[in-house]
């Protein structure tokens, strides 16, 4: 009996639903369905095929997870962030490479000339940021009481004799770009002028009519020239210069440049883009104007050809480019813009015409007050050509069209109506 027993339990087991095929493959999707429910977000592939196993009571069904093969995405990871870290690098390189390069070209400069622009570099934190790409540049608020009004002081009120205008605010200026094409400029006519040393002491203009007059105009310059302690034999000249507009146009040009401006007008004295030396003179450009403002720039005049025609004579400059063998036209005037007939000390200003504007970079810009401009304004009260109404228009058109935080919607700019007397007035491209 007991023998038969054991064979009888024997056949139970091997009649089990365990080992029925139909039956183990219906619970292996039932199981795999109730996981997938279970568990939605899980991939499906994670999950190893259901087992069968015989128990006492019936059938033990288990279910296991693989652990995905990740090697392919953390070597794809490993690249990316690779090529993250490889790319900041190499931003970082790029940066700190033209920093030292912009920083160290600074030294070409003299030590007053490149002053305010070694102050970004000494703490640029306190600078800020207009624009974006190459028309950007930084500018700083200059204080009263500052080691940077002193250097200011001796820019406007000492050589620009600006003894009675009176500054509402003041800005240091640094656009890089703008910069750095003037210490090129600057590198280059000193290479010219260690090779060649009597390229920038031309005199063949002392072969031309009243050479006389002209070598006193040319005495003249040499006498602002040497006002700047900087200016040796041996280096290139640079010079202080002013140039009056409205503080939307100021911010605009210490942005872009003097770029246009040589396009806008011929000009009585050449063809250019026009400074002076002298504040005062710089009045009827600016007096007018809505919230009138100063740019102070350096200019390399280079060879600077004297002028003494009168833009009214047959003989005049008006419109011609400047002049073969030299780098600037200097012209000296009186109040009322036209240059003497002899040589004089009373009452002389200056003009400068420069053809690139590599030659000049904008330093500082000044807003001025207008409290007292009116009454100055009365010693040097001159009516500007016809032309200098629209100077300012490309400015206008390009910050509208730009967007520019420094769009221009009201600019007052002197007009004159046309009349038989527009032939006796002074060229007017010390403004925009």
């Amino acid at each position: 009996m007991v023998k038969s027993h054991r064979r009888r339990e024997r056949r139970d087991s091997d009649d089990s639903p365990c080992k029925d095929s139909n039956t183990s493959s219906w619970v292996a999707e039932f199981v795999l369905e109730t996981a997938y429910d279970i568990l939605p977000n899980v991939s499906k592939d994670v999950y190893t095929t259901p087992q069968m196993t015989s128990q006492t009571a019936g059938c033990q069904v288990a279910i296991g997870v693989t652990e995905p093969n990740n090697s392919y995405r953390t070597i794809v990871g490993a690249v990316f962030g690779a090529l993250i870290i490889v790319g900041l690098l190499i931003i970082y390189l790029v940066w700190q490479v033209t920093y030292l390069k912009r920083k160290g070209d600074l030294k070409a400069l003299p030590a007053r000339v490149r002053w305010f622009y070694e102050e970004y570099y000494h703490n640029s934190f306190s600078w800020k940021k207009q624009g974006k790409g190459i028309v950007s540049f930084y500018y700083k608020p200059v204080k009263s009481g500052t080691e940077a009004w002193d250097h200011l002081t001796r820019l406007v009120y000492d050589f620009a004799k600006a003894d009675k205008i009176r500054i509402k605010e003041a800005f240091a200026i640094y656009n890089p770009a703008l910069v750095s094409a003037f210490v090129t400029r600057m590198k280059i006519v000193q290479g010219r002028m260690k090779s060649d040393p009597n390229l920038f002491s031309s005199s063949m203009y002392m072969f031309k009519e009243n050479s006389d007059l002209r070598a006193w105009v040319k005495s003249k310059f040499s006498e602002r020239v040497a006002t700047c302690d900087w200016n040796t034999a041996e280096t290139p000249i640079i010079v202080p210069t002013i140039h009056g507009t409205s503080l939307e146009i100021g911010w605009k040009i210490c942005s872009t440049g003097f770029a246009s401006l040589s396009s806008l007008d011929d000009g009585f004295y050449g063809k250019g883009i026009y400074f002076t030396t002298y504040m005062l003179y710089a009045l009827p450009y600016m007096a007018s104007r809505t919230d009138p403002a100063v740019v102070v720039s350096f200019v390399l005049p280079g060879n600077c050809y004297p002028v003494i025609e009168n833009p009214h004579q047959p003989d005049s400059l008006l419109g011609a480019a400047i002049q073969g063998g030299y780098n600037s036209h200097y012209v000296i005037t009186r109040s009322d813009g036209l240059p003497p007939s002899k040589p004089t000390e009373s009452h002389i200003y200056d003009e400068i015409v420069i053809g690139e504007e590599a030659q000049v970079v904008p330093v500082l810009l000044l807003h001025l007050e207008e409290s007292n401009l009116s009454s100055l304004l009365k010693s040097m009260e001159r009516v500007l050509p016809g032309s200098q109404r629209n100077r300012d228009t490309p400015y206008i058109e390009e910050a509208e069209e730009s967007g520019n935080a420094f769009s221009l919607k009201e600019v007052t700019a002197i007009s004159l109506e046309d009349s038989d007397t527009s032939h006796q007035l002074l060229q007017g491209l010390l403004a925009q």
